[in-house]
């Protein structure tokens, strides 16, 4: 007999079984764990920016880097977090 028996009708393996028992209740957890990931990751690349940003507002070049890389930061890190939420939203 198992620790922890599997709730009638639960068809979910025990790896996405929270410690209550209840479907999908570690993928929740997952899922927010990885959100907040990319939340910290996003509010690093404004924090690391904020040093360059006068120097990069001398040039419209420099600016127009800066500005495209935390863009592309953020859109990576958004693209992710769409996959992978996605991917345990289909299981």
């Amino acid at each position: 007999m198992s620790a922890s028996p599997v709730p009638a009708g639960s068809s979910a393996p025990r790896a996405e079984r929270g410690g209550d028992g209840r479907p999908g209740a570690a993928r929740t957890k997952s899922l927010l764990i990885k959100s907040g990931g990319y939340g910290v990751s996003t509010l690093s690349v404004f924090l690391l920016a904020a040093p360059s940003w006068q120097n990069a507002s001398k040039s419209p070049l420099l600016m127009a880097c800066l500005v495209a890389g935390m863009a592309a930061s953020i859109a990576g890190m958004g693209l992710r977090w769409l996959s992978y939420w996605r991917e345990k939203r289909g299981r």
